[in-house]
């Protein structure tokens, strides 16, 4: 996998931007496994991951995109699945 010497982070919830991080490095993982609702409390993003008990929430729903979507797609993308 290629390496990115930066690569900016951001989290929405319900089409609203909540967090936003700059992580010094990342791989993506081409082959790697999927984790959904599991804390992974390895925080280094080229690491392997430390899987620990699985997060206490409730996951509505779970969308993969081969793109990073403007802020608009997302809010159009919630407002299509109210």
């Amino acid at each position: 996998a290629a390496e990115v010497a930066i690569a900016n982070e951001v989290l929405y919830l319900d089409a609203k931007e909540v967090a936003n991080a700059v992580a010094d490095s990342y791989a993506p993982p081409d082959s790697a496994p999927l984790y959904i609702g599991i804390e992974n409390i390895n925080q280094s993003p080229t690491a392997a991951p430390t899987l620990r008990h699985p997060a206490l929430f409730r996951i509505q729903e779970v969308v993969l995109y081969r793109k990073a979507l403007a802020p608009e797609e997302i809010e159009n993308h919630v407002d299509i699945n109210r």
